[in-house]
């Protein structure tokens, strides 16, 4: 039986445990997956499990966290993720009484974010209209990938908006899809990463007819997924397709997610205003952006 004596009778293990749990109730289950991912690798086998939270955390261990995960041949935005689940562990045991409140915060003090002083912000990868028709040219014509990959390199989407899509989401009268779930890593069905995320991206004339033939090619009916209708596919899969059909187009390497920027790019290079490609991302406001692609 745990007691909430600041900690006297509460292994490390215990706390980390009981913070485990609390994340479904607290996040996104997408979010809860990554820190509790996050949670496992990095900070769960650093602090000595067997030991009373007061003599397994202290300023020494802190400091030596902390210079280990400066050590990591990580990003810095990773590094501060690792850092902030720390804070919110800290933070989730004061409250809790589990911990002495002015100690954590005197931890959480040492655990202040990373500023990235010795490298610029890297800029954002994406693709020309070049070399984007190279990739989708490597496909045929009759590939459901194919179709796939313009759907998401036209409407910027999020591979997990993308997966979510089902037919009944296709409005060809009014050329628009109706994005409004995504699917995450465990293939649960979840709201989109934000507000402005919940809305409907408007689709070119072309676009209309080749997800009409699409429709009818695979027999989709409204209920179905647009894509794998008859399975569903994992991120793992559509990432290593993508992969394979890069090298052979021979264009630079990019993440899913740089069709999204590839997009992005290819409206501001057509003129298209900032408040045109705002909508068009979905973004919350012109600031985020400018801020993203200022570049």
């Amino acid at each position: 039986k745990l007691r909430r004596s600041k900690g006297t009778d509460l292994t490390r293990e215990d706390l980390i445990l009981l913070f485990d749990k609390s994340l479904d109730n607290s996040l996104k289950v997408q979010t809860a997956y990554g820190t509790r991912l996050m949670l496992n690798k990095y900070i769960k086998g650093f602090f000595e499990i067997e030991k009373p939270l007061d003599k397994a955390l202290s300023i020494k261990t802190i400091e030596a966290f902390k210079s280990k995960v400066v050590e990591y041949d990580l990003s810095v935005k990773t590094k501060n993720n690792i850092l902030r689940i720390l804070r919110d562990l800290l933070d989730y045991g004061a409250e809790r009484d589990f911990l002495n409140y002015e100690a954590a915060n005197k931890y959480k003090v040492l655990l202040k974010s990373i500023h990235n002083t010795t490298k610029p912000k890297e800029k954002l990868c994406f693709w020309t209209n070049e070399q984007w028709n190279a990739f989708i040219n490597t496909f045929d014509d009759n590939d459901k990938f194919k179709m796939l990959f313009i759907v998401d390199y036209q409407c910027a989407l999020r591979i997990g908006e993308l997966l979510a899509l089902k037919w009944n989401d296709f409005d060809k009268d009014k050329k628009v899809l109706i994005v409004d779930e995504s699917i995450d890593n465990l293939g649960n069905t979840t709201t989109p990463k934000n507000h402005s995320s919940n809305a409907t991206v408007s689709l070119s004339c072309e676009l209309v007819e080749k997800l009409e033939w699409f429709k009818k090619e695979t027999c989709g009916m409204d209920d179905d997924y647009m894509f794998f209708a008859d399975k569903r596919t994992s991120r793992t899969t559509i990432r290593r397709v993508m992969d394979e059909h890069i090298k052979i187009a021979q264009v630079p390497h990019i993440k899913f997610h740089g069709l999204r920027h590839s997009c992005a790019s290819r409206m501001i290079n057509a003129g298209c205003s900032v408040l045109l490609v705002s909508k068009h991302l979905r973004h919350a406001s012109t600031q985020q952006t400018l801020d993203t692609y200022s570049h």
